[in-house]
């Protein structure tokens, strides 16, 4: 959020950067959702088993890489 908000990132760019923070490092994976229904399922590690959907119809289920 703070992102998106002080740096006006979208939401796949303000979960990208997360992920390759190397001031603080992460390992794994998110799910997010902003205000206008937008979804990114982002990771970095080896996989992630994830899954989405919205009002519009959209059904997404992805599993490993």
């Amino acid at each position: 959020h703070a992102r998106m908000h002080y740096r006006k990132q979208n939401l796949d760019m303000a979960i990208s950067q997360v992920l390759k923070s190397k001031e603080h490092p992460i390992h794994g994976g998110i799910i997010g959702v902003d205000r206008r229904g937008n979804i990114t399922m982002q990771f970095n590690s080896g996989g992630m088993a994830r899954a989405a959907a919205d009002s519009t119809g959209l059904r997404v289920i992805e599993a490993g890489k």
